[in-house]
């Protein structure tokens, strides 16, 4: 999620500090047909950039797909202090 707020957004080419990121997709690389997932890398910097529109322009799933990550960090968060907190209410007492 933080690389995606440091890239600059473009609907030609993503960059970051500045860099060109090169275009990874196998497929438009290969045939220069777009893939399904094509626009979906930009979409997500778009998010980082909170430019829904743009986002949603790139590739439909991406806002959907960008929210449903960001919501897991604090899901994440939730379950492994959680997890942590039974480990260490169940473990013997040291001494």
């Amino acid at each position: 999620m933080t690389l995606s707020a440091l890239m600059r957004p473009d609907p030609q080419q993503l960059s970051l500090f500045g860099w060109q990121v090169p275009g990874l997709c196998l497929w438009s690389n290969l045939t220069g047909w777009e893939c399904f997932g094509c626009g979906l890398t930009r979409s997500f910097t778009y998010m980082g950039h909170l430019m829904l529109a743009e986002a949603w322009g790139m590739h439909k799933v991406g806002p959907f797909l960008w929210v449903a990550t960001v919501l897991q960090i604090p899901l994440r968060a939730r379950n492994l202090w959680r997890y942590r907190r039974e480990v260490v209410l169940s473990s013997p007492p040291r001494g």
